[in-house]
């Protein structure tokens, strides 16, 4: 785990890289960068700091093949970068400047071991380093939001090379040596901000939030315009820095403000979550909760195809304030996030199913979602039909079962819509759906099928 303390004492291990705070301003509440491992049963292997005399803020963390790979953003001029780093010093800050950072990329061994450190660029105000992600080659890509005044950091022939508006997305690929390779802006006429980034099949999928209505988004996508003063994207580049797609995903609304935290991706699909306080436009019909929950911000999450259309979304929130990051493995994957929200969060009989007490308390949740298996095996013979297929107002079942069956119909999500007890094969049942792609689960004494069924 990583994180920033003022603690001088209960952080690092003996012998650990760094085993004292550096920090000279830790009582203005700024300190130094720790990182701590721990095993598989919670008890503390090693842990450092790490920081020089200013302060130091880890962003993300990314292992990789026997190493690991931090990156974040510092005030520091000492004990950040090693000698014969891509770039080992940095000019020291600007008078006035108390604000101002500069990235860093650092690479550990899992012993706790500083591999090599370096900074990337100047004391330049909205220059950071938001998140990390390893290729297969070891290859190293950071994002972060820059300033135009850090268009020198880019390269030749890169994508974008010249900011185009408050602050762009930038996004650099370094060996795993710590040589820089390539750099470039993404982004238009406003600020643009990445928040994560996942690596799969040689492609990058970035997400954040923007207020630019410009080279964003391409064509053909789930969302092609901006709808609110804010929205998030996903983004899909080459390994090369080229974009292959970009997408919006939010609202219209006067102060609709949609940010995508983190992103993953399994199984072809790329998923992607965050908060918002937009009241449409984010979940599909069927998803776990269509409709917003009220309060500040609810979280989201959203599944989209590698062709940057969105296969489904949904809101996940109560009455008060909410907000999530999303990590799967297939289709079943987990929520983790904060609440102030007494309803809509935990369920029956979970650990903890009620939030704590106090004047307006603030808990963390998490949440699993196992979606129902919804597909037939194509090598199993049918036993039932369903027709028309498609259908507008009326389905049969046709098959060759003499007993009563059972019918539940399930949404492209898993949620179940509607139930037919007792039914006569051949008997027409009534759909009353919107126009969609559903799942036909038909069940009898001997047999059980799931059928597609398109409702038009």
């Amino acid at each position: 785990i990583t994180g920033y303390t003022k603690s001088n004492t209960n952080i690092a291990t003996p012998g650990a890289h760094q085993e004292s705070i550096n920090s000279s301003i830790v009582n203005n509440g700024y300190g130094d960068s720790y990182i701590a491992k721990f095993d598989t049963n919670g008890n503390l292997v090693w842990a450092t700091y790490f920081g020089g005399e200013n302060f130091e803020k880890i962003q993300s963390i990314s292992l990789k093949d026997g190493f690991f790979y931090v990156v974040g953003v510092t005030q520091s001029s000492t004990n950040i970068a090693t000698a014969g780093s891509h770039q080992a010093t940095v000019n020291p800050q600007p008078p006035g400047s108390i604000h101002y950072t500069v990235p860093f990329i650092a690479k550990f061994s899992l012993d706790g071991d500083l591999i090599w450190s370096t900074y990337h660029g100047q004391f330049v105000d909205s220059l950071g380093a938001n998140a990390v992600g390893i290729d297969a080659n070891n290859n190293i890509y950071v994002v972060g939001r820059a300033s135009p005044a850090a268009s020198y950091l880019t390269t030749t022939g890169a994508y974008q090379t010249v900011n185009n508006g408050e602050g762009d997305i930038m996004v650099t690929k370094f060996n795993e040596n710590g040589d820089k390779i390539w750099c470039t802006y993404y982004g238009g006429e406003e600020n643009d901000t990445p928040k994560d980034i996942v690596i799969a099949n040689n492609h990058l999928y970035i997400t954040g939030y923007t207020a630019s209505s410009t080279n964003i988004a391409t064509t053909g996508v789930h969302h092609e315009n901006l709808t609110a003063p804010n929205d998030a994207f996903l983004l899909k580049m080459d390994l090369d820095g080229n974009p292959i797609w970009g997408t919006y995903m939010g609202s219209q609304g006067a102060n609709s403000l949609t940010v995508a935290q983190s992103v993953s991706y399994s199984d072809n699909s790329i998923w992607i979550s965050g908060e918002t306080n937009a009241t449409n436009g984010i979940a599909s019909l069927g998803a776990h909760q269509e409709s917003y929950g009220g309060g500040d911000k609810d979280a989201f999450f959203a599944k989209f195809d590698e062709n940057g259309q969105r296969l489904w979304g949904s809101y996940y929130g109560g009455e008060k304030r909410e907000a999530n990051f999303i990590a799967n493995q297939g289709d079943n994957f987990y929520l983790a996030g904060h609440s102030m929200s007494t309803t809509g969060i935990a369920t029956e009989s979970a650990y903890q199913p009620n939030i704590g007490a106090g004047n307006n308390p603030q808990n963390v949740y998490l949440a699993k979602f196992v979606p129902k298996t919804l597909s037939t095996p194509t090598n199993q013979a049918s036993s039932f039909s369903i027709y028309p297929n498609p259908a507008e107002k009326y389905f049969q079942i046709g098959g060759n079962n003499t007993g009563d069956l059972k019918i539940n119909i399930y949404t492209s999500t898993a949620r179940l819509v509607k139930t037919f007890n007792a039914v006569k094969l051949y008997k027409k049942l009534e759909l009353n759906l919107a126009t969609g792609v559903y799942f036909v689960e038909i069940m009898s004494n001997e047999n059980k099928e799931t059928i597609r069924l398109v409702v038009k």
